[in-house]
C-alpha cells in the first residue's frame, strides 16, 4: 500500500499494470491442420526431430501447453480496470523421432515475432484499441478521473 500511496502523491500515474506471462493447457481443434486454440488466436504445431509428419495414431486430444500473456491494469485507487488474456504460442512440439510421437518442451520459445506482438495487442484491447481487432470496432476505454 505504500507503493500505491507514493505513486498517488509523487507521481502523475493514472494506472498500474501488471504483466504475466503464463504457461496453461490448452486443446489441438479436430480439423486436419490441429490447431492449438487458445485465448483469442489459433498456432499450428510445432514439429520437432526429423521427421515431418506425425502418425495418424496420434492423440491430438492430450492438452498441449501454451503461453498466454496476463494483464492486469489498476487505477491508482487499485480498482481494476481491465483484467486480459493474450495468446501467444505454444510451448510444446511434437516429437517426431519416436515411432509414437509424443508432445515435448520447444528448444526455442517465443521466438515469432508476430505471435509475440498479437499476443500483446489481444490482452490489452480494448484498452489500446487494435485497428483489426475481429467483431465490432470499439473505443479505447478510459481511465475514471481522480
Amino acid at each position: 500500500m505504500q507503493t500505491i500511496k507514493t505513486l498517488s502523491e509523487q507521481t502523475q500515474a493514472d494506472a498500474i499494470i501488471f504483466a504475466d506471462l503464463v504457461e496453461h493447457n490448452a486443446q489441438h481443434n479436430i480439423g486436419l491442420k490441429h490447431s492449438a486454440v487458445f485465448n483469442g488466436v489459433s498456432r499450428k504445431p510445432f514439429l520437432q526431430g526429423s521427421g515431418n509428419s506425425v502418425s495418424l495414431d496420434f492423440n491430438w486430444n492430450q492438452p498441449v501447453k501454451v503461453g498466454s500473456l496476463l494483464v492486469n491494469i489498476y487505477n491508482i485507487k487499485l480498482e481494476r480496470i481491465l483484467m486480459n488474456w493474450g495468446g501467444i504460442s505454444t510451448t510444446q512440439a511434437v516429437d517426431t523421432k519416436h515411432a509414437s510421437a509424443v508432445f515435448v518442451r520447444r528448444k526455442r520459445l517465443f521466438t515469432n515475432k508476430d505471435h509475440i506482438k498479437r499476443g500483446i495487442e489481444i490482452a490489452f484491447h480494448p484498452f489500446v484499441a487494435m485497428n483489426d481487432y475481429p467483431g465490432k470496432s470499439q473505443l479505447p476505454v478510459n481511465i475514471p478521473a481522480q
